[in-house]
């Protein structure tokens, strides 16, 4: 019986027909770019999370303005009268045979409303959005503003997580007195005690 023969290569070396495995090279090659892969894609994801994040922020702020809006006009519909002064951050709507709703700010970025009855606190709700600042405006007979304005910068806000809708300045008009016949403006004085 014959023996198969074997090839050897020119150098001499011994019975190698094929080539078997891995280069070092060749791994470090492959090692490389999955690295590179898994690091675009890391990124990519990480770019993903934080925009979700912000949509989410811009969302549930303008969630919380549409439902202070609708209570805000809501009171000032059913007001029988409004008081305001420059000085003090309250805004106070007189209702029939209820009692008094007051809007404060507490900070910059906090409103506050409170009913109150005989002086008695019976509800309270707020309102927070962040980098923002509220103030009130009556200097038109019968309408009350509320007004939004961004307490940062637009380079500040953003490095501080914001969403972009807490930098727009907006504003919240309501008709005081849309439901009843008699609309009273008259501004808090210095006198008048305040709970």
């Amino acid at each position: 019986m014959r023996r198969p023969s074997t090839f050897r290569s020119r150098s001499g070396e011994g019975d190698r027909t094929r080539r078997r495995g891995w280069q070092l090279v060749e791994l470090m090659t492959v090692v490389a770019l999955v690295a590179m892969i898994l690091f675009m894609t890391a990124s990519v994801l990480f770019r993903m999370m934080a925009i979700e994040s912000t949509a989410g922020r811009a969302l549930q702020d303008q969630a919380t303005l549409t439902r202070l809006a609708t209570q805000f006009r809501r009171d000032a519909h059913q007001a029988i009268g409004v008081r305001a002064s420059d000085d003090d951050p309250r805004l106070t709507f007189v209702l029939p045979q209820v009692g008094e709703i007051h809007y404060r700010r507490e900070g910059d970025a906090t409103l506050v409303r409170e009913l109150r009855t005989s002086g008695q606190r019976i509800a309270m709700d707020a309102w927070t959005v962040p980098g923002v600042r509220w103030s009130f405006e009556t200097s038109t007979p019968g309408l009350v503003r509320l007004a939004r304005v961004p307490a940062l910068s637009p380079e500040d806000s953003v490095s501080q997580g914001h969403s972009p809708a807490s930098r727009r300045a907006e504003r919240i008009d309501a008709a005081v007195g849309l439901l009843s016949d008699a609309v009273a403006v008259a501004p808090i004085s210095q006198a008048e005690e305040r709970p």
